[in-house]
Protein backbone atom coordinates (compact mmCIF):
# COMPACT_ATOMS: atom_id res chain seq x y z
CA UNK A 1 0.00 0.00 0.00
CA UNK A 2 1.23 3.49 -0.82
CA UNK A 3 0.52 6.60 1.23
CA UNK A 4 0.08 10.22 0.21
CA UNK A 5 0.60 13.12 2.58
CA UNK A 6 -2.46 15.28 3.03
CA UNK A 7 -1.81 18.82 4.30
CA UNK A 8 -3.92 20.39 7.01
CA UNK A 9 -4.75 23.43 4.90
CA UNK A 10 -5.18 22.94 1.20
CA UNK A 11 -4.60 25.77 -1.29
CA UNK A 12 -7.96 25.22 -2.96
CA UNK A 13 -10.85 26.11 -0.62
CA UNK A 14 -13.24 23.82 -2.54
CA UNK A 15 -10.83 20.90 -2.19
CA UNK A 16 -10.43 21.65 1.52
CA UNK A 17 -14.20 21.67 2.05
CA UNK A 18 -14.66 18.46 0.02
CA UNK A 19 -11.88 16.74 1.92
CA UNK A 20 -13.25 17.79 5.31
CA UNK A 21 -16.71 16.56 4.26
CA UNK A 22 -15.27 13.15 3.41
CA UNK A 23 -13.22 13.04 6.62
CA UNK A 24 -15.37 14.48 9.40
CA UNK A 25 -12.70 13.95 12.07
CA UNK A 26 -10.03 15.73 10.00
CA UNK A 27 -8.01 17.85 12.44
CA UNK A 28 -4.29 17.53 11.60
CA UNK A 29 -1.87 16.49 8.90
CA UNK A 30 -2.00 12.75 8.38
CA UNK A 31 -1.20 10.08 5.84
CA UNK A 32 -4.00 8.85 3.62
CA UNK A 33 -3.52 5.22 2.52
CA UNK A 34 -3.96 4.55 -1.18
CA UNK A 35 -4.97 1.11 -2.31
CA UNK A 36 -3.11 -0.40 -5.28
CA UNK A 37 -6.26 0.07 -7.38
CA UNK A 38 -6.51 3.79 -6.63
CA UNK A 39 -2.76 4.24 -7.15
CA UNK A 40 -3.03 2.49 -10.55
CA UNK A 41 -5.85 4.84 -11.57
CA UNK A 42 -3.87 7.89 -10.48
CA UNK A 43 -0.99 6.74 -12.68
CA UNK A 44 -3.18 5.80 -15.68
CA UNK A 45 -5.41 8.86 -15.96
CA UNK A 46 -4.36 12.49 -16.24
CA UNK A 47 -5.81 14.41 -13.28
CA UNK A 48 -5.54 18.13 -12.63
CA UNK A 49 -3.93 19.20 -9.37
CA UNK A 50 -7.05 21.01 -8.19
CA UNK A 51 -9.13 17.85 -8.66
CA UNK A 52 -6.84 15.31 -6.99
CA UNK A 53 -8.21 15.58 -3.45
CA UNK A 54 -11.88 15.95 -4.44
CA UNK A 55 -11.37 12.96 -6.75
CA UNK A 56 -9.82 10.86 -3.97
CA UNK A 57 -12.68 11.79 -1.65
CA UNK A 58 -15.19 10.90 -4.39
CA UNK A 59 -13.56 7.51 -5.00
CA UNK A 60 -13.47 6.74 -1.29
CA UNK A 61 -17.23 7.44 -1.16
CA UNK A 62 -17.87 5.49 -4.39
CA UNK A 63 -15.49 2.54 -4.07
CA UNK A 64 -17.63 0.48 -6.44
CA UNK A 65 -16.21 2.60 -9.30
CA UNK A 66 -12.58 1.64 -8.67
CA UNK A 67 -12.70 -1.76 -10.42
CA UNK A 68 -14.54 -0.20 -13.38
CA UNK A 69 -11.94 2.56 -13.65
CA UNK A 70 -9.18 -0.04 -13.44
CA UNK A 71 -10.48 -1.96 -16.44
CA UNK A 72 -11.63 1.06 -18.48
CA UNK A 73 -8.28 2.01 -20.09
CA UNK A 74 -7.83 -1.41 -21.70
CA UNK A 75 -11.31 -1.35 -23.22
CA UNK A 76 -11.03 2.26 -24.34
CA UNK A 77 -7.62 1.78 -25.92
CA UNK A 78 -8.80 -1.39 -27.70
CA UNK A 79 -11.34 0.80 -29.52
CA UNK A 80 -9.63 4.21 -29.74
CA UNK A 81 -6.00 3.05 -30.05
CA UNK A 82 -3.14 2.39 -27.68
CA UNK A 83 -1.78 5.97 -27.75
CA UNK A 84 -5.10 7.46 -26.63
CA UNK A 85 -4.72 9.83 -23.67
CA UNK A 86 -7.23 9.54 -20.83
CA UNK A 87 -8.13 11.90 -18.03
CA UNK A 88 -10.63 12.04 -15.18
CA UNK A 89 -12.90 15.01 -14.64
CA UNK A 90 -15.15 15.31 -11.61
CA UNK A 91 -18.25 17.31 -12.53
CA UNK A 92 -19.95 18.76 -9.47
CA UNK A 93 -23.03 20.85 -8.99
CA UNK A 94 -22.00 24.06 -7.17
CA UNK A 95 -24.77 23.44 -4.64
CA UNK A 96 -23.41 19.95 -3.97
CA UNK A 97 -26.57 18.13 -5.04
CA UNK A 98 -24.96 16.20 -7.89
CA UNK A 99 -21.57 14.89 -8.85
CA UNK A 100 -20.43 12.57 -11.62
CA UNK A 101 -17.02 11.34 -12.69
CA UNK A 102 -16.14 11.47 -16.37
CA UNK A 103 -13.49 9.47 -18.16
CA UNK A 104 -12.36 11.84 -20.89
CA UNK A 105 -11.03 10.12 -24.01
CA UNK A 106 -8.76 12.52 -25.90
CA UNK A 107 -8.71 11.69 -29.59
CA UNK A 108 -7.21 13.23 -32.71
CA UNK A 109 -9.95 12.03 -35.06
CA UNK A 110 -12.94 13.83 -36.46
CA UNK A 111 -16.11 14.37 -34.46
CA UNK A 112 -17.94 11.76 -36.53
CA UNK A 113 -15.17 9.21 -36.00
CA UNK A 114 -15.12 9.91 -32.24
CA UNK A 115 -18.88 9.42 -31.97
CA UNK A 116 -18.64 6.19 -33.96
CA UNK A 117 -15.84 4.87 -31.73
CA UNK A 118 -17.73 5.88 -28.58
CA UNK A 119 -20.72 3.88 -29.86
CA UNK A 120 -18.45 0.87 -30.42
CA UNK A 121 -17.08 1.24 -26.88
CA UNK A 122 -20.64 1.34 -25.52
CA UNK A 123 -21.55 -1.84 -27.38
CA UNK A 124 -18.33 -3.70 -26.55
CA UNK A 125 -18.06 -2.82 -22.86
CA UNK A 126 -19.59 0.26 -21.26
CA UNK A 127 -23.27 -0.65 -21.55
CA UNK A 128 -22.46 -3.94 -19.79
CA UNK A 129 -20.94 -2.18 -16.77
CA UNK A 130 -23.26 0.84 -16.81
CA UNK A 131 -25.62 -0.52 -14.10
CA UNK A 132 -22.61 -0.99 -11.80
CA UNK A 133 -21.72 2.72 -12.14
CA UNK A 134 -24.94 3.78 -10.34
CA UNK A 135 -25.04 6.90 -12.54
CA UNK A 136 -21.76 8.11 -11.04
CA UNK A 137 -19.48 7.48 -14.05
CA UNK A 138 -19.68 8.36 -17.70
CA UNK A 139 -17.37 8.47 -20.70
CA UNK A 140 -16.95 11.42 -23.03
CA UNK A 141 -14.60 12.31 -25.87
CA UNK A 142 -12.53 15.42 -26.39
CA UNK A 143 -11.28 16.17 -29.89
CA UNK A 144 -7.64 17.26 -29.77
CA UNK A 145 -6.14 19.59 -32.38
CA UNK A 146 -4.10 17.99 -35.10
CA UNK A 147 -0.35 18.14 -34.61
CA UNK A 148 2.12 18.50 -37.45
Amino acid sequence: MQFVSTPRLLKDAKAQKEFEKAYQDFNADFWLPLSPEIRKNLNTFSITEEQILPLLAFLLRHKFLIPILSEAPEHIRDIFGYETKLSLDLDRDPEGKFEELFVVVKTMGSTEEAIDLLGKLDEAWFLKVLPKTRNQLNITVEIQGKTR
